[in-house]
């Protein structure tokens, strides 16, 4: 055994005509830590023939508890040694299709809001006390134009369709913008950035 995770179908044919489950791992142990299926069976003092790839096999329960317990064993041992191991690896990459509601926004609001700023201040600062970050100012002509532009009333408080108006929007960074939403939460702009006299 080096890995672990859940079963992500229900049991199919596959096609050898072999019954067969999808499994997604999630947690793997490190290499030369595997455990192999006899020590399971001797420290679970199963004494029927178990056989992990059988199909439709429930595992029993003190094979479970035998998992469970030098799992933990491995995963311990290993966060005590000192050497960390040389690179951590993860499984990415994998493609998801997700339904998600999604509020309407007009992009014509944002392009305005930008040339509005541009008109009475002459730059896109970000407009939280404290920050005044200009993706001009940072990266030269490749930020010109560029900024985020916040809702300060989020979407989510609309009542189906409303009004929005230039003053409900404000030129704000990318930083500051992630921090107002950081947790799901839309933080007035005001409060962002403690003040240094505080």
């Amino acid at each position: 055994m080096f890995a672990r995770g859940i079963v992500t179908s229900e049991p199919y044919e596959d096609h050898r005509g072999i019954r067969v489950a999808a499994l997604k791992l999630d947690s793997f142990l490190p290499i030369g830590k595997e455990i192999p299926r006899e020590e399971i069976v001797r420290i679970a003092s199963y004494q029927k023939n178990w056989m992990p790839m059988a199909s439709g096999n429930v595992v029993p329960d003190p094979i479970y508890q035998a998992i469970q317990t030098l799992w933990r064993k491995r995963i311990s041992s290993d966060e005590n040694e000192e050497s960390l191991p040389e690179e951590l690896v993860g499984l990415e990459g994998e493609r998801l299709r997700r339904m998600v509601a999604h509020r309407r926004r007009e992009f014509r609001l944002r392009k305005q809001k930008i040339n509005s700023a541009l008109r009475e201040n002459g730059s896109l600062s970000c407009e939280v006390p404290g920050c005044g970050f200009d993706f001009l100012r940072a990266y030269g002509e490749l930020g010109a134009g560029y900024a985020h532009v916040h809702h300060l009333r989020p979407l989510a408080d609309y009542r189906g369709q409303e009004q929005t108006r230039l003053s409900d929007l404000a030129i704000v960074c990318a930083n500051c913008h992630a921090i107002i939403h950081r947790g799901g939460e839309c933080r007035k702009l005001s409060t962002l950035i403690p003040s240094p006299n505080r």
